[in-house]
């Protein structure tokens, strides 16, 4: 599967001026990322909740009754990898078949979106 053609890559942080650039080019490219993704409906794995817990009755993964959803590319610093992980094994034991096949078609688009270094 072919990637964005906007590619992310490594910041180099050396003057401000280059520094802000960059970044402005970053968010470039994920919103370019994310209307990719739209594009094929296969966005809505990056909407996950704050929280995840396990279900004792049910042996699942659940939601938290009072998680907030999150936006994975308006709030991606406010992640910590822990909950996208548990968010990506919810969609996997609770999903439809689509969520999987997005999480797939994502995960090879964003990969295949990078630098190769990165």
């Amino acid at each position: 599967m072919k990637g964005s053609e906007m590619k992310f890559w490594i910041l180099k942080i050396e003057s401000e001026a280059e520094s802000l650039k960059e970044i402005y080019d970053l968010g470039i490219t994920i919103k370019w990322l994310k209307m990719e993704l739209k594009k094929y409906d296969a966005d809505d794995v990056f909407t996950i909740a704050s929280k995840v817990v396990q279900d004792p009755r049910a042996n699942t993964l659940v939601p938290l009754r009072d998680a907030r959803k999150i936006d994975l590319f308006k709030c991606y610093n406010e992640v910590s990898l822990n909950t996208v992980v548990q968010n990506a094994r919810l969609y996997k034991e609770t999903g439809q078949e689509w969520h999987l096949k997005n999480l797939d078609w994502s995960t090879v688009k964003v990969l295949n979106s990078c630098e190769e270094k990165l």
